[in-house]
């Protein structure tokens, strides 16, 4: 009479399976002492094995990609910043912060997703007397909307944070922030601007 091996169970150091599917990664049973399991199948080609909840088998998927981090620019302005100004953010220092809408303000989103985070940094090197700046965002030259309308600039860098957002971007639409002034009894002057945004 043939052998018949024993399949050892998860307890006793076996797997609890007397075959897997060839090259699939191999998972924890559905409970803590279950027989290990298989994973469905491999997919294709570049697929991402990504998880689907507790109690679900990993898949492989098309890959849709993670979060992103688009760094935008940085940009300086030597001159005295003026009263009740909307001003761009330029990506060109010798051009500083600039008040018409032009192709310098403009970054191009390089794959579509939603903008979930914007971080900025602010630096005044001769300060004004502290009045509330106004921080906003266009998409693709459309309406300017207000991140927030209570931003005060000091000498030491500040930085600044807007999370909780859900901006819907495409691959080639463009993004611009501004900044609106209001009216000093002091104007700052010497100010360095630079901010980045996180694509999910």
């Amino acid at each position: 009479m043939a052998y018949k091996p024993k399949i050892l169970t998860v307890p006793e150091g076996g797997s609890g399976n007397s075959s897997f599917t060839a090259y699939t990664p191999i998972c924890g049973g559905t409970t803590a002492t279950g027989a290990l399991q298989s994973v469905a199948s491999l997919g294709s080609s570049t697929n991402a094995l990504t998880s689907n909840g507790a109690s679900n088998l990993p898949s492989f998927q098309a890959f849709s990609g993670g979060a992103k981090k688009v760094t935008a620019f940085y940009t300086r302005n030597t001159a005295t910043i003026n009263d009740s100004t909307t001003y761009f953010v330029s990506a060109d220092n010798a051009a500083g912060l600039v008040t018409a809408n032009n192709a310098l303000s403009q970054v191009m989103i390089p794959a579509a997703g939603t903008i979930t985070t914007i971080y900025g940094t602010v630096q005044v090197g001769t300060l004004g007397t502290g009045e509330n700046i106004t921080h906003r965002y266009l998409i693709n030259g459309g309406a300017a909307v207000n991140l927030s309308t209570s931003v005060t600039w000091s000498s030491s860098p500040k930085s600044f944070t807007y999370t909780g957002l859900s901006i819907a971007v495409s691959a080639g639409d463009y993004f611009q922030m501004q900044f609106v002034t209001p009216a000093f009894t002091s104007n700052p002057a010497n100010v360095v601007i630079s901010y980045s945004m996180l694509i999910s």
